[in-house]
């Protein structure tokens, strides 16, 4: 009887073990809200359309912070070098998971995020389509 009592203590043991785990691995699997994934660290310049991107373009990236602050710095090349044409603050609202509005300044420019995910960034603009993603160059 001893024995019977001891192997089911031991399986009711391993069955929490075994229900908590799952739960656990749930939970990790969450989806990321757009607005982690937008903050998620540097968004380099890939692509846009109309137009084209330069390597040394490319190196330029956005930076969104949780606070509601961004940085933008930009590359161009100037003798035949690629420079950091130097970063500019700016503000950002989004609403809706969607509507950006970014403010340098007294500057005013609203994009849609198109597509967001922890790799690539497409934004829509009124002239053009933006495409980011987290590698350098």
């Amino acid at each position: 009887m001893k024995i019977c009592n001891r192997i089911c203590l031991i399986c009711l043991i391993l069955l929490i073990y075994g229900c908590n785990k799952s739960d656990d691995d749930s939970s990790s699997s969450m989806q990321a809200t757009t607005e982690e994934l937008l903050t998620s660290g540097k968004w380099y310049f890939e692509s846009k359309t109309p137009g084209t991107y330069t390597s040394c373009e490319k190196s330029g990236y956005i930076q969104f912070r949780i606070n509601g602050t961004l940085i933008l710095e930009s590359f161009d090349e100037s003798s035949g070098t690629c420079v950091s044409l130097g970063e500019i603050a700016a503000t950002y609202t989004l609403t809706n998971d969607r509507n950006l509005t970014i403010e340098f300044g007294s500057d005013t420019e609203s994009a849609v995020i198109n597509s967001i995910s922890e790799e690539a960034l497409t934004l829509q603009t009124d002239v053009e389509t933006l495409n980011f993603d987290k590698t350098k160059g």
